[in-house]
C-alpha cells in the first residue's frame, strides 16, 4: 500500500508541475506579450500623447486633450497599438508556439493515470469435499482494487518525420516574424502618408485664406474703381463671385480636415475624434541614394523576401516529413504499474515496449500527400521569384518618384515666385488703370493654383521618401525624420 500512495503522489506531483505557473510561463507565455497591449486590452494605462502631449485640457469632446506629435512619434505609436500589427505578432506568436508543439514530438510524452475498482458482491466459490462434509466458500477475487500507471512513450525511429516537421515549423515561425515586420512596413507609410495629407489639408487651407483675401482685397480695389468711375459694375461682380468661389473652396478645405485627423488616429488605434496636431516640417533636401544600392539592400532586407525564402525552406522541410509519415516507424514504451488490493498482497512491475507500425496500404492517400507536397515546394519557388521581380520593379518606380518629386518642388517653388510678380504688375497696371479686373483675378488665380502645386509637391516627397524606405526594407523606426517646426 505504501508503494501505491508513493507512486499516486509522484504522479499528483508531476501533474502540478506542468501546470505550475512557472511551467506555464517558461513554455512560451512570455512570447505573447506585446508592449502596450496591456493598456489596449484594458483600455487604461498612459498613453504616448499622456506623457510628451500638451497637457492644457480645452473645452469640449468629454474633456480630451489636443496632442502634438512628430510623424516619427506617430509610427512609434502606431508600431505599438495599430490593430494590423496586433494581429501579426499575434500571428507569429501562434507560429512560435506551433513550433514548440511540433517539437513536443520528438520528446518522451509521459503519462500517468490511477483507477480504482469495486465490488458490491465479492465473487466466491463453493468447495465441497467429494466423501461428503462441511462445504467451505472461499473468495475468488477482491471486492476493490487499486491500480496505479505511469508510462513514457517515444519515438524510437521514424525516418525523420518528426524532426522535418520541427523545422518546417520553425521555419514557418521565422517566416511569420519577417510577415509581421512586413505589416510594419506597411504601416509605417500609411501612417506616414496619413500625417502628411492631413498636413497638406491644413496647409491648402492656409492657401485657400490667403487666396480668399486676395480676393476680398480685390473686391474693394473693384468698387473703389468703380466709384472712381474706371471700371464698369461688371468688374465688380467678378470680383465678388471670385471671392464667393475662394470663400467656398476654403471651407471645402476645412472640412476636409477632421476626416484626416481621422484617418490617422484609425492608423493609430485611437478614437476617430481624437484631436491631433504633426509638429514636423517637411523635408526638403536633394536625394542622394544610389538606385543599384538600393535594389541590392531591399533584395537582402525586404522582409517580403526573406518570408518566401523562408517558406520554401519550409516546404522543402514539410516535404521530408511527408515522406517520413509515410514509412515504417519504431515507438517506445518504458513504464511501471502497480496493483493492491484486499485479496493478495501490493505488487509492482516494470515494463518495456518496442511497437513497429508498417503501413501497408491507405487508399492512395500517401501517394497523394507526397505529390502535394512536392508541388507546394515548387509553388513556394514560383512565389519567391515572382516577390524579387516586384520588389525590383517597386525599387525602379519609387526611385524615380522620389526624383520627379524633388524637380517638381523647385519647379513649383520658381513658378510661385513668378506667379507672385506677375500678380504685382497687375496690380500695379490695374491701379492706373492699364489693366482689367479680368486680369488680376487671374493672375491671383494662376499664384493660388501654383502654391497649392508647391505644398502638394513637398508632401508628396516626404511621402515618397518613405516609400523609398519601406522598400530599401529598413527598419521603419529609423525612417528619415523631419525636424519639428
Amino acid at each position: 500500500m505504501i508503494r501505491l500512495f508513493a507512486l499516486i503522489a509522484c504522479v499528483a506531483c508531476f501533474l502540478v508541475a506542468c501546470t505550475s505557473p512557472d511551467a506555464r510561463q517558461s513554455d512560451g507565455a512570455q512570447a505573447l506579450f506585446i508592449p502596450g497591449s496591456e493598456l489596449v486590452a484594458g483600455g487604461g494605462g498612459t498613453r504616448p500623447e499622456d506623457q510628451n502631449g500638451d497637457t492644457t485640457p480645452v473645452s469640449g469632446a468629454g474633456g480630451q486633450r489636443p496632442t502634438k506629435i512628430t510623424v516619427h512619434a506617430a509610427v512609434l505609436e502606431a508600431l505599438t497599438y495599430n490593430w494590423q500589427i496586433l494581429f501579426a505578432r499575434e500571428q507569429e506568436t501562434i507560429a512560435s508556439l506551433g513550433a514548440d508543439e511540433a517539437k513536443s514530438f520528438m520528446i518522451p510524452f509521459v503519462t500517468g493515470g490511477v483507477r480504482y475498482d469495486r465490488l458490491s458482491t465479492q465473487p466466491s466459490a463453493v468447495f465441497a469435499p467429494a466423501g461428503g462434509g462441511i462445504e467451505t466458500t472461499f473468495p475468488t477475487s477482491p471486492t476493490s482494487q487499486y491500480n496505479a500507471e505511469i508510462r513514457a512513450d517515444f519515438p524510437v525511429f521514424a525516418s525523420g518525420r518528426y524532426l522535418y516537421s520541427y523545422r518546417a515549423a520553425k521555419l514557418s515561425a521565422q517566416g511569420a516574424s519577417h510577415d509581421r515586420a512586413a505589416t510594419e512596413m506597411d504601416v509605417a507609410e500609411l501612417v506616414t502618408s496619413a500625417a502628411y495629407d492631413l498636413q497638406l489639408t491644413i496647409e491648402l487651407v492656409e492657401v485657400a485664406l490667403e487666396n480668399e483675401r486676395a480676393f476680398d482685397r480685390q473686391v474693394k480695389d473693384a468698387r473703389s474703381q468703380f466709384d472712381a468711375g474706371r471700371v464698369t459694375k461688371e468688374a465688380v461682380l467678378e470680383a465678388e463671385v471670385e471671392h464667393l468661389n475662394a470663400v467656398r473652396t476654403r471651407e471645402r478645405q476645412e472640412t476636409l480636415v477632421p476626416i484626416q485627423a481621422m484617418v490617422l488616429n484609425r492608423f493609430l488605434g485611437r478614437k476617430s475624434d481624437a484631436p491631433i496636431e504633426i509638429l514636423d516640417a517637411p523635408l526638403n533636401e536633394k536625394p542622394t541614394w544610389v538606385e543599384s544600392n538600393i535594389l541590392e539592400a531591399a533584395l537582402l532586407g525586404r522582409p517580403e523576401i526573406n518570408s518566401a525564402r523562408l517558406g520554401l525552406d519550409a516546404a522543402e522541410k514539410n516535404s521530408k516529413a511527408v515522406c517520413g509519415g509515410e514509412a515504417p516507424e519504431l515507438r517506445g514504451s518504458l513504464g511501471w504499474t502497480a496493483t493492491d488490493n484486499d485479496f493478495q498482497n501490493p505488487k509492482d512491475n516494470g515494463f518495456f515496449r518496442l511497437d513497429l507500425e508498417v503501413p501497408i496500404y491507405r487508399g492512395g492517400g500517401s501517394r497523394a500527400r507526397i505529390r502535394s507536397a512536392k508541388r507546394q515546394i515548387e509553388q513556394a519557388r514560383i512565389r519567391l521569384r515572382d516577390i524579387e521581380a516586384a520588389v525590383e520593379n517597386e525599387v525602379s518606380q519609387v526611385f524615380r518618384e522620389v526624383n520627379e518629386e524633388f524637380k517638381d518642388i523647385r519647379v513649383a517653388e520658381r513658378s510661385v515666385e513668378l506667379q507672385t510678380e506677375a500678380l504685382r504688375i497687375q496690380r500695379r497696371k490695374f491701379e492706373n488703370g492699364r489693366a482689367t479686373s479680368r486680369d488680376v483675378l487671374t493672375s491671383t488665380s494662376v499664384l493660388t493654383e501654383a502654391k497649392v502645386a508647391a505644398v502638394s509637391a513637398l508632401y508628396d516627397y516626404n511621402v515618397a521618401l518613405m516609400k523609398l524606405h519601406r522598400v530599401r526594407g529598413a527598419d521603419p523606426r529609423l525612417a528619415p525624420q523631419a525636424k519639428p517646426e
